[in-house]
């Protein structure tokens, strides 16, 4: 059961990130469209080598509650940024 909700979360997240992804592209600024997934795949790979080290670290240092603070700090952040470049 708890394999199958971090499934679709993971899925959940996925999808907005594509949908994030999109809108990049959709812009007005077609130009820009090759820019945009570079980014985006960039972000995505960096994500997969740092986050599983950071959260170690975390984890082991500070304890689960600094991992989910973390990564709620993260998302604000992120939210942050999508709603200032989407402007």
């Amino acid at each position: 059961m708890e394999e199958s909700a971090v499934n679709a979360f993971r899925i959940l997240v996925l999808s907005v990130f594509m949908a994030m992804m999109g809108l990049g592209i959709i812009s007005p600024m077609r130009a820009r469209a090759g820019s945009t997934v570079g980014v985006f795949n960039t972000a995505m790979s960096l994500g997969q080598i740092v986050g599983p080290v950071f959260t170690g670290f975390l984890l082991d240092n500070y304890g689960m509650g600094a991992v989910f603070n973390f990564a709620g700090a993260i998302g604000v952040v992120s939210l942050a940024a999508f709603y200032l470049m989407s402007r």
